[in-house]
């Protein structure tokens, strides 16, 4: 059968679907999975042999309702049996309306909406809720099997790192060091910990002959990558200029990815990598902590922090919010993310 997925953003949601492909593609052999999604996202999916990505430039090419009607008049050549829609916004839902003449089975996830409000709000107590990969799992089970979530063997890079130009011409090949990632960075500011702290912790890796590389991207985070580095000469940037494969390449030779909540976080370890993950204004028990590292979460507890979630993806909305998100991340300290890494890495 063929099945079209949507699933439009965020990369880190977005990637959280390979564990639920890489489950299907074991237990349910005779389907083909279309995911609807972003062109840049398309790279991470290569090694999945039953997913094939329908590329959708949503920005551009099928902005609006216009573009939305084009792109459903294309899909409906596909002959898809059922749509399952893991994103559920406005512009799926308009999706959903365009094609049910032509996929009368649609399926939409449950995002627990109504019960991540409710712990944000602080009406209901905070408790692990479902992991998004479950929730899409759950979606894309829709004959009732029961199936769960493998828990390892999701993702492989495609290169290998002395394939990668880049690491040659800073002759890091043949790795001699432990290395080192940073994800210090977040699309929410509530997310980011305190600059100062990072190179705390850059330092430490400097004085133990440790390989840093400082993911950023965009102009911001490049510029502040580029601070550090004068500060540091361990430390190699990682931005757009650098292809997705050969990212995934670096990041699978990692010793231990280093990062706040974000996309990174899901990569690494999507990816098999250890990583240690620093909680602020967000809270792991929402749906997102990161696949076989949840041992690895630095984060302040709910006596000294009782406001946290401050929400559930970052973005706040008053002064007071923004307040008590800045106390938290100063609630997180070099000393207690050090001694947490020298745990990981014993």
């Amino acid at each position: 059968m063929n099945i079209l997925v949507i699933r439009f953003s965020s990369l880190g949601d977005v990637l959280l679907t390979i564990p639920v492909f890489r489950t299907l593609e074991l237990k349910e052999p005779d389907n083909k999975y279309f995911l609807l999604t972003r062109p840049k996202f398309e790279a991470f999916f290569t090694s999945l042999s039953n997913v094939k990505v329908i590329p959708a430039d949503i920005d551009d090419q099928y902005k609006g309702i216009l573009g939305l009607t084009q792109l459903a008049a294309q899909l409906k050549s596909y002959n898809f049996g059922v749509l399952v829609d893991l994103h559920d916004v406005l512009r799926t839902k308009i999706l959903r309306k365009l094609l049910q003449s032509s996929i009368p089975n649609s399926i939409v996830f449950n995002k627990g909406r109504k019960e991540k409000k409710a712990v944000v709000s602080k009406k209901t107590p905070l408790l692990p809720l479902l992991h998004t990969s479950i929730r899409y799992l759950k979606a894309l089970d829709f004959q009732n099997k029961q199936l769960e979530l493998i828990d390892s063997n999701w993702l492989s890079a495609s290169k290998k790192i002395n394939q990668i130009s880049y690491l040659n011409q800073n002759h890091l090949l043949p790795k001699s060091a432990k290395w080192y990632g940073i994800a210090p960075f977040s699309k929410h500011n509530s997310k980011e910990w305190i600059e100062s702290n990072w190179l705390g912790v850059i330092q430490h890796i400097s004085e133990i002959n440790g390989q840093v590389f400082v993911f950023a991207f965009g102009q911001r985070e490049k510029e502040i990558a580029l601070q550090w580095l004068n500060k540091h000469s361990n430390i190699i940037i990682i931005d757009e200029t650098i292809s997705i494969e050969d990212q995934m390449a670096i990041i699978e030779a990692l010793d231990i990815m280093i990062t706040v909540d974000s996309a990174n976080m899901h990569l690494a370890s999507l990816l098999g990598i250890k990583v240690l993950s620093i909680w602020l204004s967000t809270h792991p028990f929402l749906g997102f902590s990161p696949l076989e590292n949840s041992d690895n979460i630095v984060q302040p507890t709910a006596k000294e922090a009782p406001w946290r979630p401050l929400s559930v993806y970052g973005k706040l909305k008053t002064r007071k919010e923004n307040q008590l998100a800045e106390q938290t991340k100063a609630l997180i300290t070099v000393q207690m993310v050090l001694e947490k890494l020298n745990k990981i890495l014993v």
